[in-house]
């Protein structure tokens, strides 16, 4: 994808209703399996992470470390 993708994509993430809903689930599934597996933080990788933009809510639950085919693509 070239990097103007990313740029339109990275906005999306903070407004679409699409990426609001799935960002709101999979957080609620990190923040029950940190509580069950060690009631504290975790060592997050988020594979496939895109722009990297869930980092911020990632952090949230520990240290978080991104991964993706176009590293220089990823923000904070």
């Amino acid at each position: 994808m070239r990097k103007e993708g990313y740029e339109e994509i990275y906005d999306f993430e903070r407004t679409h209703w699409w990426f609001k809903t799935r960002r709101t689930l999979f957080l609620s599934q990190v923040a029950r399996a940190v509580d069950e597996l060690n009631g504290g933080r975790a060592r997050i990788l988020d594979f496939g992470c895109g722009t990297g933009f869930n980092f911020r809510f990632l952090k949230e639950y520990g240290e978080v470390t991104g991964a993706d085919l176009y590293v220089d693509r990823i923000r904070e």
